[in-house]
This record gives structure tokens, C-alpha cells and sequence, in this order.
């Protein structure tokens, strides 16, 4: 069924995981660096996550504004394990949907 055109659509916002909605660290060297930053990190003993700072406050107002799709060309299981550590701490929203 096609939407009327008197209903507003939201624009699509596409938006890298890797990079845009955070840093994702392998190296001893960078993982120093963040550490001396003071950036929360999340992760295991070979991958960490940086969320970007105001990472939730950013979504919650471009998802007023948009429809949001999270891209990344990373493997589905590193991507698994930076989507869970993004959401164990609190840093995406309750209902924002991951079609993975």
C-alpha cells in the first residue's frame, strides 16, 4: 500500500559504524593513546570499541529527523561483537532497530 503523499517521510541517514559511530582499536600503541584520552573502552583482550562521545545524545537527534541505517563493511561477527558492546553500555538506544 503506498503511503499518501500528505504524510511527511523521513529522509534515510546512513551512518558508518566503523569510524563515524565509533573507533574500533586492535593495536597496543592506540590502545594506550585511548587510554591516556580517558575514552571509554569496551571490548576483549584483541578488539576495543571507542564510542564516539555523545554517541546516544547524536542518535536520539538524528532519529527525530531521519530514518537511520547503520552500514559497515566489517564481518558479521566483529560487527556482532561491536553492536553488543555499543548496547551493553548503553550507548544505542532501546528500540532502534539492528536488522542484522
Amino acid at each position: 500500500m503506498p503511503i499518501p503523499p500528505d504524510i511527511p517521510r523521513k529522509k534515510t541517514l546512513i551512518l558508518d559504524l566503523n569510524g563515524v559511530l565509533c573507533k574500533i582499536e586492535r593495536s597496543a600503541v592506540a590502545l594506550r593513546q585511548a587510554k591516556d584520552l580517558g575514552w571509554p573502552l569496551l571490548g576483549s583482550r584483541t578488539m576495543w570499541v571507542v564510542p564516539r562521545s555523545g554517541l546516544r545524545e547524536f542518535l536520539e537527534q538524528v532519529l527525530e529527523l531521519f530514518c537511520v541505517i547503520i552500514w559497515t563493511s566489517r564481518i558479521e561477527r566483529n560487527t556482532e561483537f561491536v553492536l553488543e558492546a555499543l548496547e551493553s553500555a548503553g550507548c544505542l538506544l532501546r528500540g532502534l532497530n539492528l536488522d542484522r
